[in-house]
Formats: structure tokens, sequence, C-alpha cells
């Protein structure tokens, strides 16, 4: 009834994905606590304090608080990270919900094949 013998299965699966979605809400965070803790201290200094970057710089400074990559910052680093910071604010905010994109699924043929081992 059964032959003494070694079959090997093989499942072929082929599914499309057709999404608008590239990254998931993980991947456009590329912001470190640290780098995000820069920009709400400067932005505080500058808007609520009305510091210039040049002061703000020598603030920060003072207080012993250095660059992402451990330097003294300058006038251009702060006004880099205000810049950059209100860029990425304004990304955010006008994002997309991932229910505002389309995506389409569809099982393109599926099959079991095997041979004899």
């Amino acid at each position: 009834m059964f032959e003494n013998s070694w079959n090997k299965l093989t499942l072929n699966v082929n599914y499309q994905v057709r999404t608008q979605q590239l990254y998931t809400d993980k991947q456009h965070s590329h912001y470190s606590n640290y780098q995000k803790y820069l920009y709400e201290l400067c932005t505080d200094l500058r808007d609520n304090q009305k510091l210039t970057y040049k002061q703000i710089s020598q603030r920060l400074n003072e207080m012993n608080i250095k660059s992402c990559r451990n330097k003294t910052l300058k006038n251009t680093h702060v006004f880099s990270i205000l810049k950059k910071g209100k860029i990425r604010e304004e990304r955010n905010k006008n994002r997309k919900s991932h229910l505002d994109y389309s995506f389409e699924d569809k099982l393109k043929n599926c099959y079991i094949s095997y041979e004899k081992v």
C-alpha cells in the first residue's frame, strides 16, 4: 500500500500586495531622544525667552550641553536644529493616516508540487 520512498512536497504561493504606504510609524521616527530634547530646548529658548541663535548657543554651552556628535554648539548648529525640527514637525503633521492609503491584495496562484526523492 505505501511505498518505501520519500516525497518532497513544495507549496508555491504567489501573493501580490499593492499599497502607497511605504513606511511604518516606527520608520518615521529617526530622531533620538537627545535630538528631541535639543530641539525642544532650543525652541523654548527661541520662542519663550526670545534669544538669538548666538545667545542660545552660549547658554547651552554654559550648561555644558553638546551636539549629538559631542561637539560644542555654535549659532549655526542652533539654526539647523530649529530649521530641521520645524520641517520635521510639518511633515509629521501633514502625514496621512494609514487609513488614507489604498491597499490591494490578491492571491495570484497557489499550487503544490512534489517529487520523489
